[in-house]
Order: C-alpha cells, then structure tokens, then sequence
C-alpha cells in the first residue's frame, strides 16, 4: 500500500497480506492511523477469468471479504482485519463523508441460495457500525449497484434511503427499488416495475430533481 502526502508527494509503503480488490469504500485519518475500508477479492485472477464470456465459466463462487485495514504512518505498520462479511462488493457510503470518519456503508450482497450458474449479486446489506442488515430478492434476480441517499444535505449519517435497480431474468423484467436506509432488512418501501428489462450495468448513481 501506498501512502502519499498531499503537501509534498512523499511516498510511504506499507506491506500487506496479499489480495486484490475493485472497489475502495472510504478512507479517513483517525487517532494517527489512516483507516481505510475496502472489499477485498483474494482470489482476483480467478474472478477475472469469470468475467471473460469467451472462457468457460465455473461454477465455483469467489468468495469476497469486507476488509479493515489500519495503517500507522510513524511505525509504518499496517493491520488488516477480516470482520467476517463475506460475499459483498459495490460499497457505497454518504457522498459527503468522502475522507471522513465513516460509520454507514451500503454493499451488494450475495445470497447462499444464489443460482451458482449466475455471476453477481442478490441482495443488498448495509452496515451501521459492525450491524448488518439483510434484504435478499430471492431466486431469479439480480442485483445492481444500490446508493445511499440521505433524507437531507444535514441529516445524520444513515438516515435516508437506499435505492437500486434489480433485474429479473426469468421474466426480463427491471425494478427500481427504494428501502429506509435504517430497515432495509424490512423490504422497500416502494417499488416501480419497468414492462421491460434494461441492460444490466456496474454502478448507479442519484441525481436530484
């Protein structure tokens, strides 16, 4: 890991245990360490080679791992911890917390019910503190990437809501789907079916009217 300075690009290095990762959730200072929180994809070449559509295609699910990493810049020691989150990606936290301390993240989670023949995600899961919470579409869907919109510009973080679209392919039908970001464990809210299906894509993201 890399630590660079932003007042004069002094590099630090720090070694970690091996692992791979697409996608970073946040990072902050705390207490002299910088804390930064990440999913990590140990078996990544494995996962790579399940994104290529020309290969064949295991049946095998690559396990991911909701990752706590501490870096301490004065002993240049690093720490990296596993909480036990498994089978999450897409980590999503309040837009303004970017660097700032974070304790609400929104993250796509797969089900042990999950058709293996299909690759991705289908449920979302947020996490207040070390608390998950659990929402599972159930056979035949898939998830994509949910974001977290809070209820106002000054609402505390974690209050708001929490919208995603989903794909269901037996029918090829789209849902948009809208949670209290404080239950998502209780289902949506509301939900707005599409008479079709949309093309199924990487990210989302929530523009204001």
């Amino acid at each position: 890991v890399l630590l660079v300075d932003k007042a004069d690009f002094r590099v630090q290095r720090f070694e970690v245990p091996a692992t791979g990762l697409f996608h970073l959730a946040n990072a902050w200072e705390e207490g002299g360490t910088v804390q930064v929180r990440f999913v990590a994809q140990p078996d990544i070449l494995g996962t790579l080679r399940q994104l290529n559509v020309d290969s064949a295609r295991s049946l095998a699910v690559q396990s991911t791992q909701w990752t706590q990493l501490t870096l301490a810049p004065a002993t240049g020691q690093a720490r990296m911890e596993a909480p036990g989150l498994a089978n999450v990606e897409f980590p999503r936290i309040h837009p303004a917390r970017q660097g700032l301390a974070t304790r609400f993240t929104t993250l796509l989670a797969r089900s042990p019910g999950m058709d293996a023949r299909v690759h991705g995600y289908d449920g979302v899961l947020t996490l207040q503190g070390d608390t998950p919470r659990r929402y599972t579409y159930g056979q035949g869907w898939i998830a994509e990437e949910h974001v977290y919109v809070p209820a106002s510009p000054t609402a505390p973080e974690g209050r708001g809501w929490v919208l995603g679209t989903a794909y269901h392919w037996p029918t090829e039908r789209t849902t948009l789907s809208v949670f209290d970001a404080q239950a998502v464990d209780a289902g949506p809210v509301a939900r707005i079916a599409l008479p079709y299906g949309l093309p199924l894509g990487l990210h989302g993201q929530f523009v204001p009217a």
